[in-house]
Formats: C-alpha cells, structure tokens, sequence
C-alpha cells in the first residue's frame, strides 16, 4: 500500500508537471525546433526553469501537491467504499418505500445501534434511550410548530397542543365544512413505551381526519424508564374519561362515538383499555378499536416473525428483538442489561410453571398462524426444504439465526421477575379472559415485523370470543411506517382505516 501510495503520487506529479508545461510554456513542451541557435535558446530556458526561483520550481511543487492530494482523495474513496460494503446489510426483497426505507434504516443503524452501544456502554442504558429519542427527531418528518401549521393544516384544521385531565394532547380539529362528523378519534402513539411524540404522526394524522373528517386527540403520555407501567396506560384512561366528561361545546364530541386508535405499543394501550372498560362494565363507551402493528404479548421472542428476520433481514435498523427487549424491560421497571436481553430473546424468561400451562401455551401457538407466513420452516417446500428443515432441527441454529432453536434452560432469577408480566392482560392482552362483548377491531399487521404473528394471533383470539374482527396484512409494508412521508403503502392502510371508520362509527 506505501509503494503503491508513493508511486501514484510521482506518477500524477510527472503527469501534471507535462499537463502544465504545455498550458504555460507550449513552445518549451513541444521541444527544440529550427536552427542551433534556437536549440541553444530552448537549452538555456530548460536550464532557467530547472533553477530553484524559477517557475519550473512552482509547477514542480504544485504537481506533487495535487498528486499527494490526489492519492488522498483515492484512498479516501478506498475506505468509503470498503465501509460501505462493510456497513451493507440487505433488505427483505420486496419491501415498499424501498430507497427511503434504506436510508432511514441505515441512519438509524449507525446512530440507534451501533453509537447507542457505544453510549449504552460509557452511560448506561437510559442515556441510550435518551439519545434515541433524540434521533428520532432526525428521522421523522418534524418541522416547527408555526411553519407546520402555516405549510400544512392552517386552511383546514386547527392544530393545537393543549392538556386534557393532568395529560398533554395534541388536537386535530378539521374548519368548517371539512368537519363531517361529531364522532373523534383518540390516538396513541408507538415507539415502545419509551419514545416518540404525537408530532412524528402530524402527516398521518393529518391524513386521516382528512379523509373521515372527524377530530384526532392524540396522547403524549408520559415515557419511560422514567414513567413506568402502569403510568402511561392510566394517564390515557384519564384523558378518555374527561372526553365522556367535558360538555359537548369544548369538543362538539359525541361520547358515544369515541374510537380508539394506536400503533405497536400504543396499540397495547388501546387493547388493554378496551378490555379494562369491559370488565369495569362501566365507563367511557368505545365505538371501535384499531390496531396497527400491535404488541400484545411478550411470551414468545422466537415466533415465526422473529425467525423471518433473522433469516431475511438479520443485523437492519429497522424494529429488532434487542430493541423491542430492551424497551420492553424498561417499560416494566427490570434492569435492561445485555444479559438479560440476551436470555429473553431466547425465551429463557418464561418460568416452568408457564411453560408447562397448556392453555397459555395454545394461545402463541404456531400452528394458529396462517399457512405460508415467512418465517416457518414448512414454507420451504419439496425434498429439499424438508431435508433444510431437519438439519436445522439438527444444527439447532439456522443459517442466519443467530439464536439456538432449541429449548434452553429458564433463568430462575429473570423467569421470577417477568412471571407476574407475562400472565397480566394489562401488560399481555392476548391472555385476556371473557372477551365476549368487547368492542369491534381492526388489526392491521405487517409482513416485514416482528410483531406480525402477534397481532395474527390477537385476532383469532378475539374471534374466538365473537369479537367482530377485520384483518388488514400488509406483506410488503414494515414496522413504522405511519411515520414514512409520502408513502403509497401508508395511504393505503390510512384508506382502509378511514373506510373502516365510516362503516363503525359514522355510519352505524
């Protein structure tokens, strides 16, 4: 590399030493011509620019400057390059947004994981939170609150940040004619308990109430590990309980039209509010629940969805097991250390005693799943995917799963904290019981996120209770993407959901 180095430095340097001598000095580039005395002319020019004051001297000095720079600049590019393939890590092969999904996931990668260890190391896990939380603002489409409004929502609807019962809010209140319907929309929002703000959902939002024309109250709960469970899902109890409160001139909102809608996390909040209002047989009354890409259960870390990823989108920055972990641990108050992130992922936080509950167990069952889903083994079809399949029950690892197959053994100290979680249906609503009542659900699931099966099984679940279920899957459509700008995969489960809207709450 050195030889190489200085040898491409003296080759551009004679190169353009040469270049120069023929821009400024043509006749002297082009060598003697004519009589002696004019070859004795052009011998005493060579031997003036030869000299150390001459101008041969200058184009000398420069034409080594600008070779060395250029050997930096090659090298320069050299590293990028190796970087760039160093850094690469594939996408699912059809996944939509796919050039904007690619530069999102790789900022995120590069910050989110890999400085958010660095930091997780030298501050601690909260400081990697925080600093999560930070970047999510770099990649959501977020402006300042006068320019939005003046850009966006001015002439249509009225978007303000005001607080309802103790808790912030943002409001969504579309002007004049453009409001069809005294019905509302509460919203909760993602990002795991522990990030996000109703103001990275300002486009989808926005979109929504224009389509429905109705209100959008959006929660801006309190987050953790700062706030833990059960702060978040009462403040937005409280909130939903002062709109069937608040005489209908501050809202112009029909208590009785009230639907309630989250993704992810926020999604967990809206199942489990819904089934604390049916067991409660009092309180607010909810039209509709809609639940996009939600999470409903921590039982399972190794779920089909899980092994997709691993197997078509391992190491990415999109939605991760060590990332969904960890902000699950600190949603519940329990020390988010690798360690213990490491042995959840492998399911070793499940005690014996859940483990050997065959009701509990039937419930995250694959075999409830939907035939050909990405993830399971039985989509390989033919000799060959049957003999793949055995030597991964053989190997115990699969060629991209970085996590055994096999069943480890529980850790006592972990599995003893996590057992009053797993069995909550304030935590875990798929373990809810007696769901017969409970109001209709739209649950929209995407195909590249791991917490696709969950939302699969939460609707055969409700289902199993006749609990009127509409199941949206989106294949191509990946965890987040509310929050993606200009994105036809987003408008059109923003038009299934407003569709759904006009059918539940407007028009019944």
């Amino acid at each position: 590399m050195l030889s190489f180095f200085v040898t491409s430095r003296h080759l551009y340097g004679d190169f353009l030493v040469e270049l120069f001598s023929k821009l400024f000095c043509p006749a002297e580039a082009n060598g003697p011509k004519g009589t002696a005395n004019d070859k004795m002319a052009h011998y005493q020019q060579q031997q003036s620019l030869n000299k150390p004051d001459s101008f041969g001297l200058f184009l000398s000095v420069l034409s080594s400057l600008i070779g060395m720079a250029l050997c930096w600049l090659f090298l320069f590019i050299f590293i990028l390059l190796l970087l760039l393939v160093a850094l690469h890590r594939p996408l699912p092969a059809r996944i939509a947004d796919r050039r904007k999904i690619a530069l999102f996931e790789f900022l995120m990668r590069l910050f989110n994981e890999y400085l958010g260890s660095l930091v997780e190391i030298a501050a601690g896990h909260s400081a990697r939170n925080k600093l999560s939380r930070a970047l999510s603002l770099l990649t959501f489409p977020v402006f300042p609150r006068w320019l939005f409004r003046w850009l966006f929502a001015a002439h249509w609807c009225d978007v303000r940040d005001e607080s309802i019962a103790g808790v912030p809010c943002r409001l969504y209140v579309p002007k004049g004619d453009k409001r069809r319907h005294n019905g509302a929309v509460v919203f909760i929002h993602g990002g795991g308990w522990c990030i996000g703000k109703p103001r990275y959902y300002d486009g989808a939002l926005l979109c929504l109430s224009w389509k429905v024309g109705i209100p959008i109250i959006s929660i801006d709960y309190s987050l953790s590990p700062e706030a833990k469970f059960p702060t978040a899902l009462l403040q937005c109890e409280r909130v939903i309980a002062e709109l069937n409160k608040v005489p209908f001139s501050t809202y112009g909102i029909d208590p009785t039209k009230i639907a309630l809608m989250g993704d992810s996390a926020g999604a967990n909040l809206c199942a489990v509010i819904c089934q604390r209002y049916l067991k409660a047989r009092k309180g607010p009354t909810i039209r509709c629940q809609i639940l996009v890409y939600p999470l409903i259960h921590m039982l399972n870390f190794r779920s089909p969805s899980y092994r997709h990823f691993y197997q078509s989108y391992p190491g990415t920055g999109l939605l991760n097991p060590n990332l969904l972990i960890r902000w699950c641990l600190m949603y519940l108050g329990i020390d988010p250390s690798q360690r213990n992130i490491r042995k959840i992922a492998q399911n070793r936080h499940l005690s014996k005693q859940i483990s050997e509950d065959e009701e509990l167990m039937a419930l995250i069952d694959e075999r409830n799943l939907p035939p050909g889903m990405p993830g399971e083994e039985e989509r390989m079809c033919g000799v060959e995917g049957e003999e793949k399949g055995r030597e991964t029950q053989r190997n115990g690892r699969s060629k991209h799963n970085k996590i055994k197959e096999e069943a480890l053994p529980e850790d006592d100290e972990l599995s003893k904290k996590m057992a009053p979680f797993l069995t909550n249906p304030d935590i875990c609503p798929l373990v809810g019981k007696n769901l017969e009542g409970l109001c209709p659900a739209m649950i929209c699931t995407a195909g590249v996120d791991i917490l696709r099966d969950e939302g699969i099984l939460y609707a055969q679940r409700l289902r199993q209770f006749g609990v009127a279920v509409e199941w949206k899957h989106y294949e191509y459509a990946y965890h987040g993407i509310l929050n993606m700008c200009k994105s036809r995969q987003r408008l059109r489960i923003l038009t299934d959901i407003s569709e759904y809207l006009q059918r539940t709450l407007i028009d019944s």
